[in-house]
């Protein structure tokens, strides 16, 4: 029960830091009628984002470029390639 209490108090901080980080993002773009909805996804990068946008119909999905790329990851599939050749939306990749 105690390490339940203890994960869900630091899920709530970094959802509280990401929507922050998110917010201030935006703040500084120009959306004058655009709506624009976030949320935070939580488990494996490239399934649950992929799931969670083929549920919700998403019109784009934002997410980070990766890092760097190794010669480790050439050999086993990354995140981004499964998303990209999954998902029936538009990706917006930000470096």
């Amino acid at each position: 029960d105690t390490s339940l209490r203890k994960a869900n108090i630091q899920k709530e901080k970094l959802k509280k830091r990401e929507n922050s980080r998110v917010q201030k993002i935006l703040d500084h773009i120009d959306l004058n009628e655009i709506n624009v909805k976030t949320q935070s996804i939580f488990g494996r990068r490239g399934y649950s984002i992929g799931h969670y946008a083929k549920v919700k119909h998403a019109d784009l999905l934002v997410m980070n470029a990766p890092d760097k790329i190794r010669l480790i990851d050439r050999l086993f599939p990354h995140d981004l390639e499964y998303i990209l050749s999954e998902l029936p939306t538009d990706v917006l990749i930000v470096k």
